[in-house]
């Protein structure tokens, strides 16, 4: 199977048929890394070392590298003269541009400058290729000076800078000053000739990068990247040094081995098969991935909402519905200090919400919750490397028709944080100092708001309510928290009752509370350990509570939770979440009432046309049939509509809608919306055989009584 399947994937015209002797192409011997070295012990170790000995050997400093550099950039720049960059006038500075240019270095004083800098590379790493190709890579991704992302497509920015060394170091690596290429080709070419020259084999890849700079859903006609490939012990990995430079210079910012899978959501090289995996992506396929960094891979994240794309189309809301909500599920570690946050912008780049939440007062439509228990966790690998993450729930509610980008950052604060002294103060303060990187990109888009559908029931109010999400306040990320029930998508309304399911972790109490916080409690919830004798509760995760109640008629709910306070040094109730609750738009009250009806069994001869017409309503087959049911049997059937004695066609413009409407609550006894089929056999006086032979029998002893009497 194996081999019918190389067959089928590298030599898919046929070319074996002849027997042998068939070129084989590029892919046929193109085999991904997996990062074998590096699960090697003691490697990260020598990648330190490597690290700092590669960082040493920069542009000027002494070595032989540096002089055989010097050497070659003396026929171009004439050492001893004042380089371009330090020329006043602008004219002048042009000309000795120019003039650098259009001179050339001697190809073997290149080649010497070239292998120097191999050699003094080599030295810290033996014959260890994985050494060798970290060596030129934190080289390259260090020294170069990245300018801004817009300019890495640019032919015009010196790959090192505009200093006089740099100027040396670009003509004798590079032939040229500026040479030949844009600053990411450049970049590449540097990495493949350093490569080369320590016996690494190498080659630059141009195609498609989505950088920060693109908007999902955009259109690429042409290629806007370069990149490398190395092989490393007969394995290939993909390096894009332009990404790490940006990143800060290399390790340990940048990962220096990527998987070809996580490789593919940012990169899409013009060469389908140096995507290195076994079934290529195409370019319309490939521009419909979500926009991930391999930095959002690289921190053990994970995508886990199926069907996630770089443009999402929610359904199209309806008149009296609320507006959509949308979800992202997404795996990531849960390390102290470290946090995803997400933030939702309109089509014109304005923020409307970000979570974690600044302002309790402001419209809440982000939140994120960290879903605990086993279900939760997953093992990610990138790698030689291995996570445990656990399930990130993001929410956004959508303020309407439009577009809207959702774009997720991966936060980490700085240890010990930045410490400010002042004369008035005994302490000092520390201020909190976090670095942002963003990791994910995707496009929402809302269609219009389409009109009523009749069969949903009548339209009380044709707005499109707002769903406003849950504030989280500082305990509930502390003590990573979740809303089990209801839905954090879900509006609380009031008087209706509803499952508060809790979740949170080291906490001994919950309570809900009103406006005024502990001074209001309005009910509490219990431990679902002290339940655990009910089904309901026994795969619940630790720390959770439970509690069935009314929501009470107030702005506002409080979840709050008893927990050690380091404000005072002691436990006590501090905010967890905030719940926004609005009136009900229909106060409706089910009774339980005896209608006290005859049960009629639907085999017995005077009720089969009855249990017919009723199975044919009853479209989900609950026991009931509801108004939009009878609305669609009889769209399907008009003449159960004639038995029954409703209008043959039901509009809302004509007045037949309020007649089906009656007809309706003639059948449903109990007002509740829904009849069964005994409500149908009373409304259609059919009665149970052994009722009708009473009935019967009763009116033949009172004949034969008056008779005998």
């Amino acid at each position: 199977s194996d081999l019918r399947r190389i067959r089928r994937t590298h030599f898919p015209s046929g070319e074996l048929d002849d027997g042998g002797g068939a070129i084989p192409p590029p892919s046929a011997g193109l085999v991904a890394s997996q990062a074998e070295e590096e699960r090697n012990d003691g490697l990260d170790a020598e990648f330190l070392r490597v690290d700092a000995w590669a960082k040493s050997l920069a542009p000027g400093a002494d070595g032989p590298w540096w002089a055989a550099a010097t050497a070659a950039a003396a026929p171009v720049l004439h050492v001893g003269s004042r380089p371009s960059s330090q020329v006043a006038d602008a004219t002048a500075r042009a000309a000795a541009v120019a003039a650098a240019a259009a001179a050339t270095p001697d190809p073997q004083a290149q080649a010497a400058a070239l292998v120097a800098l191999a050699d003094a590379l080599a030295s810290t790493c033996g014959r260890s290729q994985v050494l060798l190709a970290r060596a030129c890579w934190q080289w390259v991704s260090a020294q170069v000076r990245p300018p801004r992302l817009d300019a890495t497509w640019s032919v015009h920015v010196p790959l090192f800078g505009n200093s006089r060394n740099a100027a040396i170091a670009e003509i004798a690596l590079l032939g040229g000053y500026p040479a030949a290429g844009t600053w990411a080709e450049r970049v590449s070419q540097l990495f493949v000739q350093l490569a080369r020259a320590c016996e690494l084999e190498a080659v630059p890849i141009s195609g498609f990068w989505k950088n920060m700079l693109y908007t999902p859903g955009q259109a690429m006609v042409a290629h806007n990247h370069c990149w490398c490939g190395v092989k490393v012990n007969g394995r290939w990995r993909l390096l894009d040094c332009t990404m790490a430079a940006l990143l800060g210079g290399g390790a340990p910012t940048a990962p220096f081995f990527v998987p070809p899978t996580a490789f593919l959501y940012s990169y899409l090289p013009l060469q389908a098969y140096w995507q290195l995996i076994d079934v290529p992506l195409s370019l319309d396929s490939w521009l419909e991935l979500p926009h991930c960094t391999i930095s959002f891979f690289a921190r053990g994240c994970m995508l886990l909402t199926n069907g996630l794309r770089s443009v999402n189309v929610l359904p199209s809301p309806r008149e009296g519905q609320p507006l959509p909500t949308f979800r992202l599920d997404v795996a990531a570690p849960q390390v102290k200090g470290v946090h995803l946050s997400h933030a939702l912008y309109d089509h014109q780049q304005r923020l409307i919400s970000s979570w974690p939440p600044q302002d309790i007062s402001a419209l809440q439509l982000t939140y994120q919750q960290v879903v605990q228990g086993e279900g939760g966790s997953h093992v990610v690998e990138f790698g030689s490397r291995t996570y445990t993450s656990h399930t990130t729930q993001l929410y956004t509610s959508l303020p309407g028709p439009g577009e809207y980008i959702l774009e997720v950052r991966h936060v980490m604060a700085l240890p010990g944080g930045l410490p400010i002294y002042m004369e008035e103060l005994p302490r000092p303060l520390t201020l909190r100092v976090v670095e942002s990187e963003e990791v994910l990109r995707i496009k929402v888009i809302v269609p219009e708001v389409e009109p009523h559908d009749p069969e949903d029931g009548i339209l009380h109010d044709p707005s499109t309510p707002l769903v406003l999400l849950p504030y989280t306040h500082p305990a509930f990320m502390a003590l990573r928290g979740q809303l089990v029930s209801p839905p954090p998508d879900q509006q609380l309304e009031a008087d209706r009752t509803e499952d508060f399911v809790v979740v949170a972790p080291g906490a001994t109490r919950v309570v809900l509370a009103g406006p005024r916080g502990a001074h209001e409690v309005v009910a509490e919830l219990q431990a679902a350990a002290d339940l655990a004798g009910e089904d309901a509760h026994q795969e619940l995760a630790p720390g959770t509570f439970v509690l069935t109640a009314q929501v009470p008629r107030l702005p506002l709910l409080h979840v709050m939770v008893y927990t050690h306070r380091p404000d005072l040094a002691a436990c006590g109730f501090v905010n967890f979440l905030t719940l926004q609750v609005r009136s009900q738009s229909q106060h409706i009250v089910e009774l339980l009432l005896d209608l006290d009806l005859p049960v009629v069994d639907p085999e017995e001869p005077a009720a089969g046309q009855a249990a017919e017409m009723f199975r044919a309503m009853d479209l989900d087959a609950d026991g009931k049939v509801t108004r939009k049911e009878m609305l669609v049997a009889f769209r399907r059937n008009r003449q159960t509509a004639d038995i029954l004695r409703f209008p043959p066609r039901i509009r809302l413009d004509d007045g037949t809608f309020d007649q089906f409407v009656d007809g309706f609550l003639a059948i449903d006894n109990s007002k509740l919306g829904a009849f069964t089929f005994d409500e149908l056999c009373a409304h259609l006086g059919i009665k149970p055989r052994e009722l009708c032979s009473s009935e019967e029998g009763g009116s033949e002893d009172d004949e034969e009584g008056d008779w005998t009497e």
